[in-house]
């Protein structure tokens, strides 16, 4: 893991539960704001999705970027919301 996806994966881990930034908002956090779509690059590969919530991290549209398993496992994040 890079010292940059490092930066990024604390950013995300540090967005609260039930809430959602855009990628401009972890960008900045992880210390380069113009870096968005290097954000989006990073948690396109985040291998570990119940620990680095990247599904909390949504365009600046407000909508969600489309991943070929984002619809699976956004179903599965809702899912164990909805027991909580």
């Amino acid at each position: 893991m890079t010292a940059w996806a490092w930066k990024v994966y604390k950013a995300v881990m540090g967005i609260p539960f039930g809430q959602v930034r855009t990628y401009k908002w972890v960008a900045a956090r992880a210390g380069k704001p113009g870096a968005c779509r290097a954000v989006g690059q990073v948690l396109k590969s985040n291998p570990y999705l119940l620990v680095i919530p990247c599904h909390r991290v949504i365009k600046s549209d407000n909508s969600w970027e489309a991943m070929p398993w984002a619809a699976n496992a956004r179903e599965c994040f809702w899912i164990q919301k909805r027991r909580y």
